[in-house]
């Protein structure tokens, strides 16, 4: 049988010899996604009580401040730390989760589910490591 991806055609044998060299394509195409997030820093700031009040834009504009990004972030620091903090783990923990899955590919398995990925996430970030899972490629094992 033969395994044809739109980057590479290699037999189940070539395969199952090297499994670390192949790369699915549908992993390929989403990496791309995660540059998108951008936009979500644009709606943040866009929606910002600072960039929609008039008398914030007249005063940070006498006094030459900029309202970017890291601005805003630190403005939502000051007011809300809890909710800003929280959303940034509960963010990085499913992107991490995700990455986690996306690279531990091995053609005999194929994906771990996502539940194995978070619960491998977990133990590993909190440095518990049942061992119950582990990651079976080096990609996987650096993401550890």
């Amino acid at each position: 049988t033969t395994t044809t991806t739109a980057t590479t055609t290699m037999t189940l044998k070539d395969a199952k010899e090297n499994p670390l060299a192949y790369v699915p394509i549908d992993i390929m195409l989403s990496i791309p996604m995660f540059f998108r997030l951008y936009l979500v820093c644009r709606l943040i700031m866009l929606r910002s009580h600072l960039v929609r009040d008039v008398s914030s834009q007249s005063l940070g504009y006498l006094n030459r401040v900029s309202f970017n990004f890291p601005f805003i972030i630190k403005s939502y620091m000051q007011r809300r730390p809890t909710i800003l903090l929280t959303s940034f783990c509960i963010t990085t923990f499913f992107i991490a989760s995700w990455a986690m899955r996306a690279c531990d590919y091995n053609v005999n398995t194929g994906h771990m589910s996502m539940l194995d990925a978070t619960w491998l996430f977990i133990i590993s970030f909190t440095t518990i490591g049942y061992g119950d899972i582990v990651p079976s490629t080096y990609c996987g094992r650096g993401k550890n």
